[in-house]
């Protein structure tokens, strides 16, 4: 679509909507008094947002006039006549209020009736006592929170077993992270990226622990603040941070079969101006993974060939985590923090590959086995630190962060090769990988409320990664039999050293405001890329720089105090990783390698969403239509190099749309369940005519989410979850279904101070991932599973001041 008529597009219908706001949904009021006020969440001290606020007269209960609060928890009623009123204020999960009764005695009267508080609703049924949380999800205008931390999040799971239950979030093979069916989604802690979660997102999330978790923010169109990476969106990680006096913490064990351990110990110290607080988990983990790869080749002689390859292979690592962080509060208007992480992990694998090779008659010609052992420990360290200055008007504010992030990975793999048909010398070769990288994030925000429920955001951020990729391979020289021992040299078909580097300077500004019931924020960011790739091996620089612009705008019309409407757009950008432009191949084993692709554009996204939020009794009901429209999509293909070697690779489509259905719920069955369900439904076509497809390839598919609490007594909750996944359209080919079970138990002890946890992981063991591959020259069928069913029991224990726990659901290990 043309970029003039686009934008003439948003905004004749931005247009439309607010006049549609003004007109049709608030009431018209000649000029008058305006009332203002906050709402504020009583057991927390944290503003409500979209709260709901109704404005009636005092004689005979009129409604005069209603609006919702701002993201700042503020609300302004404005042309209010002569009169005695009171306010009503409410928000899903807590007890409606209502104020005093007051009086406007000027027409020109400004009143502010100061903050009002909500309390978060309880229900006595019985014996078993029913605590009202904040609700499980909250649509904000640029964004859906989930509230995990009032959903009683286990003390026991992980961060990956956290993201399994989040609607439209699925976790596959190896803690690997989807939104809305892509991998391509951009994982952010606190609201910052990091290489921490980028290289290695997968190992940092099952460390972490879910009990440090607060809320987590899905963000599938953001808004300009953010950087606009990921084909799906952000799903930003909220932590906690206990603000509370004196000494709190948590402490947590678990034991799991196979010899699977696992510890948390969050620690909080307030003695008032100063906070400090520090996190340290350990995990023990055992895993065994299987692969089936069955496939039929045809060569350039069209001569038909078959391969079975089965592989196992072991590991045990050993992760820690430690997080820490000081804030200090100098005066009202300025407060200063530094924090700090150190992620390390060794770990051990051990493989076993058995392929054979059969001709077109299906009789065995070839036959060998690969054994290796790889050897990986890393360590990723960031500091960070942070200045806040406050304005003497409340919400005006600036505030400048650093942060330094430095990551360091060995991966020494060992190989050898026994040959059994036909018989011959085994062979012995080398990889050893060492890459290190370094990273500065700069970052300068600026928020002023500018008028009443209007603000406005603007700011710089800037990024700075270099990485630094050695490959050295060797192979023996000598045979087994020799008697002077092993003489190893240099393989310089396998061995480079490639470096990558990228600079990300952006400004953005954004204007939030509401207008009654009706509420919107727009925004643009202004980014340049300088992105280079040096092949030092090769004496070479392949540089890919470019500057975009990235328009966002989201569109909230409240109907009433439990449904709205919402309309979002933003454009995106995807950018390749390190290892996806880096074009030395890494040998899986002789005949198949996998490499980058150094002329890899970045894929830019166009990205629409409809909403609309509402309740039905105890149920609340999120329908969402989605399209998303991309050019130089990323995809990963196989192709012939020769007669016997196959190289993996990622490759840009020409373009591929996608659209969707979302359906979000939570719901109340009788007493004493409660749980959430979500499903989606995708349309995926792909141009593939790039890659010699003549035609458009598309399909659909669904995937859905169930996830149930029994509460049987005060003390003792039981815990069920599933998920499955139809089969998924690839460029060459298909993602097979997946479907898993898990089952869990809390009683908690001692006065609710502690809690005994016990989970049941695959219940049904079937938990796998299969894929399919249908090409001219090769066919074939991948099956991948771990070990069957994980066990673990967890003892959880709260210490310090405070004197309430929050209930901690149940989590599940059920990553493959």
């Amino acid at each position: 679509m043309n970029s003039k008529l686009f934008s003439i597009a948003l905004i004749l219908l931005f247009c439309s909507i607010s006049t549609f706001s003004q007109n049709k949904i608030l009431p018209k009021l000649k000029a008058g008094a305006t009332i203002t006020g906050k709402v504020l969440d009583k057991e927390n001290k944290k503003m409500v947002e979209y709260a709901t606020i109704k404005l009636y007269k005092s004689s005979d209960s009129t409604l005069i006039a209603g609006c919702i609060t701002d993201i700042k928890g503020e609300f302004s009623l404005k042309g209010i006549p002569i009169n005695q009123y009171y306010i009503e204020y409410s928000s899903m999960g807590f007890y409606p209020s209502h104020s005093k009764p007051f009086a406007i005695e000027s027409a020109k009267a400004n009143l502010n009736l100061g903050v009002f508080e909500l309390s978060t609703a309880t229900k006595v049924l019985n014996e078993v006592l029913i605590t009202g949380q904040r609700t499980m999800f909250n649509n904000a205008i640029d964004k859906k929170v989930f509230n995990v931390e009032s959903d009683m999040i286990s003390q026991s799971g992980a961060v990956t077993d956290l993201l399994q239950n989040i609607p439209s979030v699925s976790v596959g093979m190896d803690g690997n992270v989807s939104l809305r069916g892509s991998e391509d989604v951009m994982i952010m802690i606190n609201g910052k990226t990091s290489m921490l979660t980028a290289a290695n997102r997968a190992d940092i999330l099952q460390q972490m622990s879910a009990s440090s978790v607060e809320k987590i923010e899905v963000i599938t169109n953001p808004s300009a603040k953010y950087k606009p990476d990921g084909t799906s969106g952000i799903i930003n990680i909220i932590l906690k941070k206990n603000a509370k006096q004196g000494l709190n913490g948590t402490a947590t064990v678990n034991a799991g079969n196979r010899s699977r351990y696992s510890g948390n110990l969050n620690l909080n110290y307030n003695p008032g101006k100063l906070n400090m607080f520090g996190t340290y988990g350990y995990r023990q983990d055992d895993r065994l993974r299987l692969n089936d790869d069955n496939r039929k080749m045809t060569d350039t002689k069209n001569t038909v060939s078959y391969e079975n390859i089965h592989g196992e292979e072991t590991a045990r690592p050993v992760a820690q985590f430690a997080r820490w962080g000081i804030e200090y509060e100098i005066d009202k208007s300025n407060q200063i923090g530094i924090n700090g992480n150190l992620f390390t992990r060794s770990i051990t694998r051990h493989s076993l590959n058995d392929y054979l090779t059969y001709d077109a008659n299906k009789l065995l010609t070839d036959h060998y086995q690969r054994l290796g052992t790889i050897e990986g420990p890393e360590t990723e360290l960031g500091l960070s630190g942070s200045y806040t200055h406050k304005f003497s008007k409340e919400g005006h504010e600036i505030q400048f962060d650093y942060e330094y992030e430095h990551s360091k990975e060995i991966e020494n793999s060992y190989y050898n090769d026994n040959f059994i048909t036909p018989v011959q010398l085994p062979t012995f070769d080398n990889v050893l990988i060492h890459n290190h990288g370094d990273k500065h994030n700069f970052s300068l925000e600026y928020k002023n409320p500018i008028a009443e429920n209007m603000e406005f955001e603007a700011g710089f951020k800037g990024e700075e990664e270099v990485t630094n990729f050695n490959f050295y391979a060797e192979y023996r020289d000598n045979p087994l039999t020799s008697s002077q021992g092993p003489v190893w040299k240099k393989d310089f078909t396998k061995s480079n050293e490639f470096r990558f580097s990228e600079f990300v300077n952006a400004i953005y500004g954004t204007l939030a405001h509401t207008i009654g019931t009706f509420s919107y924020m727009a925004g643009v960011r202004l980014e340049s890329a300088v992105v280079q790739s040096k092949l030092i091996t090769m004496d070479s620089i392949v540089p890919n720089n470019y500057f975009n612009i990235y328009p966002t705008l989201h569109i909230i019309q409240k109907i009433d105090k439990s449904s709205e409407l919402q309309l979002n757009y933003s454009r995106r950008v995807n950018r390749p990783e390190n290892d996806d432009l880096n074009p030395f191949p890494e040998y899986q084993d002789p005949r198949n390698l996998r490499a980058g692709n150094p002329k890899l554009k970045p894929e830019f996204i166009n990205s629409f969403e409809f909403g609309y939020q509402f309740k039905i009794g105890k149920t609340t009901l999120i329908p969402t239509l989605f399209f998303r429209s991309k050019v130089n999509g990323f995809t990963q293909i196989t192709k012939l190099i020769n007669d016997t070697t196959y190289l993996t690779t990622r490759t840009n489509l020409s373009k591929n749309q996608s659209a969707g259905f979302e359906l979000l719920s939570t719901l109340s069955i009788g007493r004493f369940i409660t749980g959430n369900f979500s499903t989606n439904i995708f349309y995926d076509q792909i141009d593939a005519s790039n890659l010699g497809y003549s035609n458009n390839k598309s399909n659909i598919t669904w995937d859905a989410k169930l996830s149930s609490t029994i509460t049987i007594t005060r003390t003792t909750m039981m815990q069920l979850t599933a998920n499955y996944r139809a089969p998924m359209l690839t460029p060459q080919g298909t993602m097979l279904a997946r479907y898993g079970i898990n089952m869990g138990a809390r009683q908690n002890i001692l006065k609710n101070k502690a809690s005994i946890i016990v989970t049941i992981s695959d219940l049904l063991n079937t938990m796998k991932e299969s894929s399919t591959m249908d090409t001219p020259f090769l066919t074939k069928k991948v099956i991948r599973k771990r070990d069957a069913r994980v066990f673990y029991l967890g003892f959880v224990y709260h210490f310090g001041s405070s004197k309430k726990f929050k209930e901690e659901a149940i989590q599940f290990d059920d990553k493959l």
